[in-house]
């Protein structure tokens, strides 16, 4: 593992070098660190020296060691030290060097470290640059060249009397690099932003020293944070875990209170760490672990290292590790950085060179795009595959332009006289359109249903008929409340084939657009091809976006060359605040030219003047949102309370149920109630074995698949003498195992199996569709409701009058949504939780949805106001492949894959040209073959174009 923590302080780095180097957690040993980088040389210091406090202290206190001249020009205060990088091997490693005292674990784990901050780490280094008018805008160049002290140690911080092996190296990373003779201050981001890189790369090269030093190793996934890694073949789970006190220590505090996310998790070992042990003696330490252990375990540990160090067992090829992290990336984005996919075929492949990776990448399916940013560097993958799909829906869209007739020709009475100017326009954009594809989109709360609602009643009166869909249920439930009775999800009307017959020379309506990912889009203008059927587009682009790959919506406004309908004129809110959500809604567009502010900017500003950001710490803010969420509901007013993550939502739901118990809404008692939580994985992870290799794995099927296994199915997961683990029913545990169809990862969900504590009057929001315990009442994905009582054996019995089961697994409390859950809803009063800790999720997208949900007012509840005014400034859209192919130029691309790229779009060119005028000609002569037909006499058909004469 590697961790990265900033130093603030010279005060703090100072004492930090005490800590490291005054000896082990473990009395005796003296940690000896020595200098490594090439700016050591250039600072006058050799390179594998042992360092000094005094060369430390002066480097901290920005001096040349040498001879204590400044280092750079600029004297900053509170100029940061440097970073420490902490390097950690798997608990087995540790356990293997401990227990047998095996110097050749010490020298792979040397090397690996090493190896990773030398090749790795070191080319990342970069110096800031300031324009020469300063303005504060930070630039990059690179410099290749850094300084850093290794300090190696061997075991972990002790948890009451227990002391466990934990081989380790604090890299620490000093404030300076060189160019041209000169010293700068560092710059760290893009080792920062590299880190999962630079983590598979350590445990690369560390998994093959221990291969060639005669040890096997497998790849195992972390049941914690779901990241693959391995572990020394022979040691069991059961011995690892017997060992990871101070991780047990970290994850029941997590548990107890509600704490999920790796990086609070992370802070948690700052937290609760212990002085170190100062009077165990390192053989007694050796005694202790010894009889810690088991026969069996002992016998284990006696035969981990077999003669044969040569061999690499189980060695999966560059290729196959590439094609993975490519399905595996690719089924979420459409382009992705190619550190994060190095990264991810690292850790698939376990014991491949990063450079064996890198060089797989060379592959003519493969496109790869320099983009710079800020001085530095930076390389983006995609793939044809990607950008031949995102090319399809461009090419329908702008092909259809004016090939069909007006959809509503004549006059229309606007039956709602409450539309307004803008409103009306979109409708008689629509009904004067003669494009195949027509777009409509509008901000949150512009009344987009209702102008839909009018549009489709004039496309029938035309004796057109409309069908409505949306991507998720919750959003069908709002199409059939406006009146479009047989709305249907978009997945239901690409699945069920028997639907496309009516759509012929129809028109589909499709609401919250912006949520359709690439594949959903292009299976819908497919239908609408073959069906020769007209299709509206309705949503905002400025919105969240699908979490599948690509966003539809916005290639499509970007690139096809449409003319859209919008709509911008706020509905929902008033006054000043509905200018506020008006100046959110433009995002990061300058509104003024003299200040260069934003839209997005001065309507968190006018909020803020307004009263509605409310700046508090820790556990009071929660406190307080609570209140306000009470004192909302006790006025009658509904409420939605938005959070950027599920931990901070936990977070939050405990203070509100806390409060609620006080004053008696929910009861006391607590009924422990099945759930299960997905766990997110992707197709190319449910096709492989780790993924299963963890207790409590429940698999549900939300498509019938081969093998037997039925729509809604749900099986737990056991461990069977075969290739995979196996599935039982969730009910009968006996039933002999069926393998798990990884070949179909596509029909099938994955969930750890849970329990949550609900109490009468909880309001609970259910998190995936099914009925109740009768079979007929409907549950839609989404549905909050609240329950009223348990039945005797723990069945829920919702407000509704519904009866749920009290094994249905999918529900949660919901008092508290992600802004992605609360899109499409809209309450009397929106009410927000942004923590420091949540700030990685929150940007423009995620603060415009929040905000604009309240109808007559909305309250941010912040600890750091400064910081979520720059959080929200990020855009958090995705890189389209077709524009980060328009931002490449011709010598970027390598000449196989600029060869093969030019050959597949001269190919896919030739192929709609000549569909294209089959189509058109085919148009002008098929309805003189009909009539031909019907009145039983010779055509005289114009002449085919030549390429139809051609084929």
């Amino acid at each position: 593992m590697l961790t990265l923590t900033q130093s603030t302080s010279a005060a703090g780095t100072a004492k930090y070098f005490e800590t490291l180097s005054a000896g082990d957690y473990y009395l005796g040993e003296r940690v000896v660190a020595l200098w490594r980088g090439k700016t050591a040389g250039r600072l006058g210091l050799t390179e594998g020296s042992e360092l000094t406090k005094e060369q430390f202290m002066a480097l901290l206190a920005g001096r040349n060691p040498a001879n204590g001249k400044p280092l750079t020009q600029r004297k900053v205060k509170n100029r940061r030290p440097g970073m420490d990088m902490t390097l950690s091997v798997p608990k087995s490693v540790s356990l293997a060097f401990a227990i047998n005292k095996d110097e050749a674990v010490l020298t792979a784990f040397r090397d690996a470290v090493n190896t990773t901050m030398a090749e790795d780490v070191e080319p990342l280094m970069h110096r800031r640059v300031r324009d020469g008018q300063y303005s504060g805008t930070k630039q990059r160049t690179q410099t290749g060249n850094m300084l850093w002290a290794g300090f190696e140690h061997k075991t972990s911080r002790p948890v009451g009397d227990l002391v466990d092996p934990q081989l380790h190296a604090h890299c620490f990373v000093f404030n300076v690099t060189e160019q041209d003779g000169q010293f700068y201050a560092a710059e760290l981001e893009e080792i920062v932003r590299r880190k999962a890189r630079l983590e598979a790369g350590f445990y690369a090269r560390l998994a093959k020293n221990l291969e060639q030093s005669g040890y096997r190793t497998v790849r195992t996934r972390n049941p914690k944070t779901g990241r693959l890694s391995f572990e020394i073949e022979g040691i069991e789970r059961s011995t690892i875990e017997k060992f990871s006190t101070r991780t047990k220590q970290i994850e029941e505090h997590a548990t107890k209170h509600g704490i999920t996310d790796a990086a609070q998790k992370a802070q948690l070992g700052k937290k609760l760490r212990e002085k170190k042990d100062t009077g165990t003696p390192l053989d007694s330490l050796h005694v202790h672990w010894d009889s810690r252990l088991t026969d069996a375990e002992r016998d284990a540990f006696r035969t981990l290292r077999g003669d044969d160090g040569k061999k690499q067992a189980g060695l999966i090829s560059p290729e196959k590790a590439v094609r993975f992290a490519l399905d595996h990336h690719f089924e979420n984005e459409s382009t992705v950085e190619e550190h994060q996919l190095v990264a991810t075929a690292l850790r698939y492949a376990v014991k491949q060179s990063p450079q064996a990776i890198e060089a797989a990448l060379n592959h003519p399916d493969i496109i790869r795009q320099e983009k710079d940013a800020l001085g530095a560097s930076r390389r983006f993958v995609t793939t044809h595959v990607v950008l031949e799909q995102e090319r399809f829906m461009i090419e329908f869209a702008r092909d259809g332009r004016g090939t069909k007739k007006t959809l509503c020709p004549g006059t229309h009475e606007f039956q709602r006289d409450y539309l307004n100017s803008q409103q009306r326009a979109v409708v008689q954009h629509i009904r004067d359109s003669r494009d195949q594809t027509i777009v409509v989109t509008g901000g949150a709360g512009t009344g987009k249903t209702a102008t839909m609602s009018e549009a489709a009643e004039a496309i029938g009166s035309a004796g057109k008929q409309v069908f409505a869909c949306a991507p998720s249920t919750s959003a069908t439930e709002v199409l059939k409340e406006s009146g479009f009775a047989e709305a249907k999800t978009v997945e239901h009307l690409i699945r069920n084939t028997k639907l496309h017959d009516r759509l012929r020379d129809q028109v589909m309506l499709v609401d919250e657009a912006g949520l359709l990912d690439a594949r959903s889009m292009t299976s819908l203008f497919q239908i609408a091809e073959k069906q020769n059927a007209r299709i509206i587009l309705v949503g905002d682009p400025r919105q969240h976006a699908s979490p599948k790959r690509g966003e539809s919506l916005t290639i499509i406004e970007k690139e096809a060359g449409l003319k859209i309908a919008r709509l911008d004129k706020i509905q929902r809110q008033k006054g000043d605040y509905r200018e506020a959500v008006e100046l959110i809604s433009r995002g990061n567009e300058i509104i003024d030219q003299e200040t260069k502010a934003t839209g997005l900017l001065a309507g968190f500003d006018k909020l803020y003047e307004m009263g509605k950001v409310i700046e508090l710490r820790d556990e009071e803010r929660h406190v307080k949102l609570a209140e306000s969420y009470i004192e909302a509901s006790e006025r009658g007013k509904s409420t939605i309370v938005v959070a950027p993550t599920h931990a901070e939502g936990r977070a939050v739901t405990e203070t509100i149920r806390e409060r609620l118990r006080e004053n008696g809404t929910i009861a006391t008692e607590e009924k422990p109630v099945l759930q299960l939580r997905s766990l997110h994985l992707t197709n190319a992870e449910k096709s492989e074995r780790y993924s299963y290799d963890q207790d409590g794995l429940i698999v549900q099927f939300h498509q019938n698949a081969k093998g037997g296994f039925t729509r809604g199915q749900r099986y737990r997961v056991v461990k069977t003498e075969g290739t995979l683990p196996g599935l039982v029913p969730f009910d009968k545990p006996k039933t002999t195992p069926r393998i798990i169809p990884t070949s179909q990862a596509e029909r099938f969900e994955v969930y750890r199996e849970d329990a949550i504590g609900l109490s009468v009057g909880d309001t609970v929001r259910f998190t995936l569709g099914g009925s109740g315990i009768d079979k007929k009442s409907r549950i839609a994905n989404g549905r909050i409701d609240e329950i009223k009582a348990f039945q005797v054996n723990g069945d829920l019995v919702l407000k509704s009058g519904i009866v749920v089961s009290r094994n249905y697994g999918h529900l949660n409390h919901g008092f508290v949504v992600t802004s992605h859950s609360s899109q499409g809803h809209t309450r009397d009063i929106a009410i927000a939780a942004m923590g420091s800790d949540s700030l990685p999720a929150v940007n423009a997208r995620q603060a415009y949805v929040t905000i604009s949900r309240g109808r007559h007012d909305v309250k941010l509840f912040v600890d750091d106001k400064a910081a979520v005014r720059r959080a929200i400034q990020r855009a958090g859209t995705q890189l389209s492949a077709t524009e980060l192919m328009a931002k490449a130029t011709g010598q970027q691309l390598s000449h196989e894959t600029k060869r093969t790229a030019d050959r597949t779009l001269a190919m896919e060119h030739r192929r709609r040209t000549l569909r294209d005028r089959v189509r058109r000609w085919w148009q002008s002569f098929g309805p003189r073959v009909g009539q031909a037909i019907a009145n039983s006499r010779p055509v005289s058909p114009s002449p085919a174009p030549p390429e139809l004469r051609r084929c």
